[in-house]
């Protein structure tokens, strides 16, 4: 059996709207970072867009994902690039109604959130969105952020701090990990 490869761009995949995939590196260096703790998760992929960190995840044998994307097409073409035989669901809906509506014993290992740019110029929806993850992050989850260098994100996760740190140009993604029984010490850069 063949294994379906992640689309690299948006027009390669034929998808549409505000799509940004994850970058190479972003993705390469996130999974490299998370491998040890892949296998068997749980991982929920907010703000989907083709979806290349959870099937990423996938490949690295999550045992589940859950994508949440916005876009009616996109979605569709990530529906049709899901492996056949694992627990993969793909929410077609804004992802604010979905936080809303999940089951709250739903709990995630690794949640990744890779919002648009502008996205992070509202606070109302910044602090629904990171309320949103803690409630179905498990307690010692990771969160996984890709945002503008310029914002500032370290004390939005109480209970999760700040545990890895890269920076790729424009973008930074922060590793948040929960503290239930992991001693968190170190930031790297």
């Amino acid at each position: 059996m063949t294994k379906k490869r992640p689309p690299t761009s948006s027009k390669s995949a034929g998808l549409k709207g505000e799509v940004r995939p994850v970058g190479g590196r972003a993705l390469k260096s996130s999974i490299d970072i998370l491998r040890p703790y892949l296998y068997g998760a749980k991982v929920l992929d907010l703000f989907a867009g083709q979806g290349r960190f959870g099937l990423a995840a996938l490949a690295e044998g999550a045992l589940l994902v859950r994508f949440v994307e916005k876009d009616k097409e996109n979605a569709r073409l990530l529906n049709k690039a899901l492996p056949k035989n694992t627990d993969t669901f793909v929410h077609t809906g804004d992802v604010f109604s979905y936080l809303e509506h999940a089951p709250k014993d739903a709990k995630f290992d690794i949640i990744f959130c890779d919002p648009p740019f502008p996205f992070w110029e509202e606070e109302n929806q910044v602090n629904s969105l990171t309320q949103g993850m803690i409630q179905l992050a498990d307690s010692d989850g990771i969160l996984l952020v890709k945002h503008p260098s310029r914002v500032v994100l370290s004390a939005r996760f109480p209970g999760y701090p700040l545990w890895k740190e890269k920076a790729f140009g424009e973008s930074h993604l922060f590793f948040f990990r929960g503290q239930a029984d992991f001693n968190v010490k170190q930031v790297d850069g």
